[in-house]
């Protein structure tokens, strides 16, 4: 048997062969490295972006809660000043003030062009509890301040705001239902 035996020459050109083979590897596993980077930022950057849609439709729902229950006071709140009774329009002020807070800090959250409405539901909180600490000074019998007096003031800016936020909710929902991503 005759044994193999390779000239330098030839172990050159294997050696660059296969040099070149690895050189040709790494390239395509680099490219094969970028493309999978590209696909992961791709599929982040929709993440992020359901994530968003997701969030304001979260904040959507809240403010859908919160808006019939500032609505509502309003009646609860008119209910106590026809009574004159003091402690119902205490308890109206503060589930107002709990529940205009919350509004306008989600009105925030959702987007910078609620910030005056927002702002003009906070006005309204400190009205609210401006209107709470007079509410002992009520005569229960009518003859020196009533509910209505003191409340008075508040009582045409809780409904200006309850209304405009209503209609900021319907707004809103044609833009989470329309898929929209500015959050």
């Amino acid at each position: 048997m005759r044994a193999l035996i390779w000239s330098d020459q030839t172990l050159n050109w294997i050696n660059f062969g296969l040099a070149a083979l690895g050189i040709i590897l790494t390239i395509a596993g680099f490219w094969i490295a970028i493309v999978q980077i590209r696909k992961t930022k791709t599929a982040a950057e929709a993440t992020n972006r359901a994530a968003r849609v997701g969030t304001k439709r979260i904040r959507y729902n809240q403010l859908l809660v919160l808006a019939p229950q500032m609505a509502g006071l309003e009646p609860e709140l008119d209910a106590a000043v026809s009574r004159n009774d003091r402690f119902a329009a205490e308890r109206a002020l503060v589930r107002w003030r709990q529940t205009a807070t919350q509004a306008a800090g989600i009105l925030r959250e959702i987007d910078s062009k609620y910030s005056d409405l927002a702002e003009q539901i906070e006005r309204t909180c400190a009205t609210a509890r401006n209107a709470k600490a007079k509410l002992p000074e009520v005569d229960e019998e009518g003859a020196g301040k009533t509910v209505q007096t003191v409340t008075a003031a508040l009582r045409k800016d809780l409904s200006a705001a309850a209304d405009i936020l209503i209609g900021i909710v319907g707004n809103l929902a044609t833009e989470v239902e329309g898929g929209s991503t500015d959050a």
